[in-house]
Order: C-alpha cells, then sequence, then structure tokens
C-alpha cells in the first residue's frame, strides 16, 4: 500500500523543554555626545561572550535570560568654546548584561526564523580620566592588604533590545542559532541612547 506523502517540515519538538546556551558576539556601537560639555564619542567595535537559558512554553513561544560581558573601548574628541582649544581621549570601557528575553519561533520545524524582544541592565566600568592612583585596602584574613589603582567609573544603566535571527535545532538535544541585535543603553549624561548592532552566534542543549 502506497504511504502518504508528507505535508509539511517535520516538528522539532520544543514544546516544554529547557534549553542552556553559549557563544560569541560582535558589537557595533555607534557615536554619542556628552549633554554636560561639548565632547563627541566613538565607540569601537569588539568581540564578546554571552551565555543564556530558558523555557519553550510552545514550539513556537520561548522565555528566558541572558549574560553578556564585552571587553570594549571608545575615544572622545571636544573642543573649548572659549579657546577653541581641542582635547582628546581613548579610554577602555567593560560592559556586562543582564537581561531578560523573548522569542517567537516563525516556524515549528527544526530551522525557522525567529524574531526576539529583551530588556534588564547594564553594568558599565571605566577608569576615570586623568586621575591619580589610590591605595586601596582591603581586609584578610590574617591582615590588610593593600594595592594602588586608578579610580574606576561604574553604573548600572537600563538597556532594551529588539532583533532576529534563525534557529537550527539539529537534534532533540542540540540548538543551534545566528541573530542579529538592535540594542539600545539608557545612560545618564549621553545624548539620545546609544545603539549597538550586535551579531551572534550561540550553539545550546535542550532537556
Amino acid at each position: 500500500m502506497a504511504q502518504a506523502p508528507k505535508t509539511g517540515p517535520a516538528n522539532a519538538n520544543r514544546w516544554g523543554t529547557s534549553e542552556f546556551y553559549l557563544g560569541a558576539s560582535y558589537a557595533s556601537t555607534g557615536d554619542a555626545r556628552l549633554n554636560y560639555a561639548p565632547v563627541d564619542l566613538k565607540f569601537d567595535d569588539s568581540w564578546g561572550f554571552l551565555l543564556g537559558g530558558g523555557y519553550h512554553l510552545s514550539d513556537n513561544l520561548y522565555i528566558g535570560g541572558e549574560m553578556s560581558f564585552t571587553d570594549t573601548g571608545f575615544t572622545g574628541y571636544g573642543e573649548d568654546p572659549e579657546t577653541g582649544e581641542g582635547s582628546f581621549l581613548e579610554q577602555d570601557l567593560r560592559e556586562w548584561g543582564i537581561l531578560a528575553a523573548v522569542e517567537y519561533n516563525i516556524l515549528k520545524g527544526p530551522v525557522t526564523p525567529y524574531i526576539t524582544a529583551g530588556l534588564g541592565l547594564t553594568y558599565l566600568e571605566t577608569p576615570v580620566p586623568d586621575s591619580d592612583p589610590e591605595l586601596i585596602c582591603i581586609p584578610g584574613y590574617w591582615q590588610w592588604w593593600c594595592y594602588w589603582a586608578y579610580p574606576i567609573y561604574s553604573d548600572w544603566v537600563f538597556t532594551y533590545y529588539a532583533g532576529a535571527g534563525i534557529r537550527w535545532d539539529i537534534n532533540d538535544r542540540t540548538v543551534m542559532r545566528l541573530s542579529y541585535k538592535s540594542n539600545w543603553i539608557e545612560a545618564s549624561g549621553v545624548q539620545s541612547s546609544p545603539r549597538q548592532d550586535v551579531f551572534s552566534l550561540t550553539i545550546g542543549g535542550k532537556f
């Protein structure tokens, strides 16, 4: 007896499974301008890494969280409005991100495009420019430990993103994602919201 032909792609069986993944990211950030001074900032492109996990509420809908780290830098240039003298600054910048995310897989099959959005917090850390080193002492088990270090500016800022990607459920346990996200950072003292274009590739498992 003839077998009935298949009418569509196989179901990837995501519903009710948990997921964990890790991967690499590449971020390109545009320019920004300070509110309190005529200083223009240009952020460097950078590599980073991320890890995350979540739960599939259905074959299409996924909710989860993600942590990321990027070690980058920026340059700043400004002119004194009275003298016209210019100044140049080049600094390192480290970013830690914690985000809650939702994804919607358009297809139920093992290969599907998806759309995603999320929000959370980003921790920024950069040295204070033109500062002198400070003596820092912390208590140890038997004695105090002291060392010299340059002051660090740090702050938690609100961030949110929207993006799209392609997901491949390689088998019942392994999944790969390729994604693009536009990430906005709401940092105080900066005009508008600096935007990062982030490309990422991750691999993970379902259980």
